[in-house]
């Protein structure tokens, strides 16, 4: 729990950090946005939840006014941006104190006043927490994005529409101005079954050059017409078998994919890949704690042809400065 809660935490608080002052009463004014909190809400939301599920973890009341009835938003004197940074902050710090308190025993005993009735465990009061504050993250990146703003976990990283990137720079607008593509049936070429040739670094991002090759089946199914879609893969050698599910899912306000995966060995369904196609060519990113630091993970699908494609999977350890390949699939369709 103490490693999501640190990833979480180093990705909204530059977040929060990178809007301007004046951005913080920013909220979208159109259709459905309307009556949506602003930025500074949004920060103070979350910052809000986090003191109050840290609070019962450790059995003590939240700090003053800090409440989940009503708006949620916190108290109405946290006005500044400087002041909402320290609000969230401190949520954060209190989290960890919060989290360093829990045992086999005390996470999963059912606690008298828990602040959510469906959330009556420390165990559950942790992870809802965690998972809350990135449901909202997600939001932040938006309203940063709306405002011209890069969120910091995205630099680093390459663009993912380089040209359009320089087309942009060429006019003086910012890559956000820029319309991008629909690019919701983006993953159709992948529909079908493939024969698929997997290398495996064995051990990433430690100098070694140990690649083990594994070979199987992936079938991958359409959902939603097309904005959606499921993957299984079976792969394996003499000695390893491994079995995956990977779900990948269009969202059309960003007009980007979010790529889930998970494994048959623990079933859990991981963070999402987030990212697009350009020029035939998809680039998808997240942050993940590897071996207990923070880094970056990379998905590229290129070479893609009506009968074969390929998937490289790197990691990066320097802030997207360098990559180290260490998942190569190539793919060739199945005949009917």
């Amino acid at each position: 729990m103490e490693a999501q809660l640190r990833i979480v935490e180093s990705q909204f608080v530059p977040a929060a950090e990178a809007m301007p002052e004046d951005g913080y009463s920013f909220t979208p004014k159109n259709g459905e946005f309307n009556g949506v909190r602003t930025f500074g809400q949004e920060v103070k939301h979350v910052a809000t939840a986090n003191l109050v599920f840290y609070s019962a973890i450790l059995g003590q009341a939240p700090p003053v006014g800090v409440t989940l009835a009503g708006t949620t938003n916190g108290p109405d004197d946290i006005q500044t941006k400087e002041q909402i940074l320290k609000y969230v902050k401190d949520s954060f710090a209190l989290g960890h104190k919060a989290l360093a308190t829990l045992t086999a025993r005390n996470a999963v005993t059912p606690l008298a006043k828990p602040p959510i009735p469906a959330m009556n465990t420390r165990l559950a009061l942790a992870s809802f927490s965690c998972q809350h504050a990135s449901d909202h993250y997600g939001q932040l990146v938006e309203y940063l994005r709306m405002n011209g703003v890069v969120p910091p976990a995205s630099k680093g990283q390459p663009s993912a529409n380089p040209a359009q990137t320089d087309a942009a720079a060429a006019q003086g607008k910012s890559p956000e101005g820029v319309r991008e593509r629909d690019g919701q049936h983006d993953f159709d070429f992948e529909f079908g079954s493939w024969k698929t040739h997997i290398r495996r670094l064995l051990h990433p991002l430690t100098g070694s050059d140990a690649w083990v090759d594994l070979d199987g089946i992936s079938v991958v199914r359409k959902v939603w017409d097309g904005r959606a879609n499921l993957g299984e893969l079976q792969v394996g050698n003499s000695t390893t078998h491994l079995e995956g599910l990977s779900l990948r899912v269009y969202n059309p306000e960003s007009r980007q994919w979010s790529i889930y995966w998970a494994n048959s060995s623990d079933g859990r369904l991981g963070a999402p890949m987030i990212g697009r196609f350009e020029n035939g060519r998809g680039e998808f990113f997240d942050q993940e704690l590897f071996q207990g630091a923070a880094i970056y993970v990379r998905f590229i699908f290129s070479d893609i042809a009506p009968t074969s494609f390929r998937l490289e999977q790197s990691f990066s350890g320097d802030g997207g400065n360098t990559w180290e390949p260490n998942w190569i699939a190539t793919f060739a369709r199945q005949k009917d």
